[in-house]
């Protein structure tokens, strides 16, 4: 009873969009009361997400690829669309501009206003290709090396033999120590199993004995060939 004569001094309105929209916000709570002429709800017939491209990925962007995009906060939710109205920050020579797109959200296709999000896009496909990550690549002088793994022979303080892993007339470069990042530059090494498996050169037997000494430390006069010669004949100092 109290519902029905209520309605007829109240009568309940329906909040309709006039057509199509989003429903950005929402002000109104249950049980509170509402004042007049507030707002209630923040309402869009389009919502559209913007995306920024750094200025090294440009080239790669133009309208109408394919773009896979998720929230920073649901990556494995993902989305689909394609890029509408690239255009440049700022134009000029003596800039390297970045860029930023357009793509237009639908019910099905929807990020609350505000959220973070992130994507990849596919400007390219090649098959049969030789790729390394980029980060193994080194910049110097125009020119852009990527450090190999070789095979070296012998070695001296100067020059190393390579055996495998490069050919000639290939340029190569030369790091500073600040450059190597922690890495060890190769050297000379000692071969051990080389040096045992060659013959050690003996010292001499009377070398040897002459380093002999006793249990009390006292050096042990040692025997010569000139005891054991007899030289015969008269004493000549002796009486006659």
């Amino acid at each position: 009873l109290m519902e029905d004569r209520w309605q007829r001094v109240y009568r309940p309105t329906p909040i309709r969009c006039p057509a199509a929209c989003f429903i950005l916000k929402v002000y109104s709570r249950a049980r509170a009361w509402v004042k007049p002429q507030a707002v209630m709800f923040e309402a869009a017939r389009k919502l559209k997400m913007v995306g920024r491209v750094r200025p090294e990925d440009v080239p790669l962007v133009r309208d109408g690829l394919d773009l896979t995009f998720w929230a920073v906060k649901d990556p494995k939710r993902k989305l689909t669309g394609r890029i509408t109205r690239f255009v440049l920050d700022i134009q000029g020579r003596n800039v390297s501009p970045g860029g930023s797109f357009v793509l237009y959200m639908s019910p099905d296709r929807y990020f609350d206003p505000g959220t973070e999000w992130e994507g990849e896009l596919v400007p390219l496909r090649k098959s049969d290709v030789l790729i390394v990550p980029t980060s193994a690549l080194i910049r110097h002088d125009g020119a852009v090396y990527l450090p190999v793994r070789v095979s070296t022979g012998i070695t001296t303080a100067d020059d190393t033999q390579i055996t495998a892993g490069a050919e000639e007339k290939r340029d190569f470069l030369i790091l500073d120590d600040a450059e190597l990042k922690g890495s060890q530059r190769h050297g000379q090494d000692v071969d051990r199993s080389a040096v045992e498996t060659r013959p050690r050169e003996t010292a001499p037997a009377a070398a040897r004995e002459i380093r002999t000494l006793r249990s009390d430390d006292t050096p042990q006069r040692q025997s010569s060939p000139m005891d054991e010669k007899d030289y015969g004949g008269e004493d000549p100092y002796g009486e006659q």
